[in-house]
């Protein structure tokens, strides 16, 4: 059984705005976004356990539910990384 974390407030998952695209970062390890919630603007991390994270209908209903896309967070990697390299790779959305 796999595990997967979201940043959530309250009942609801937490966006990341990026040049006009809307992303919910998701992570296989919970202190990646533990340690940024106030920049991420949630309160609580919440756990999702899978048999398998990239088949998961479980995220189908968080991107859905927050309107936004699914990024996952690279093993070692830190939230203030993967906004800088999603702010330099992204072209802006209108």
């Amino acid at each position: 059984m796999e595990r997967f974390y979201a940043a959530y407030v309250g009942h609801s998952p937490v966006a990341t705005d990026i040049k006009g695209h809307r992303f919910i970062v998701v992570s296989d390890d919970h202190s990646t976004l533990r340690v940024a919630l106030d920049k991420i603007g949630a309160t609580r991390v919440k756990e999702f356990k899978t048999r398998s994270i990239h088949n998961d209908i479980k995220l189908v209903k968080i991107a859905k539910k927050a309107r936004a896309n699914i990024v996952f967070a690279p093993a070692g990697t830190t939230f203030d990384e993967i906004v800088r390299t999603l702010e330099s790779e992204l072209p802006w959305a209108h």
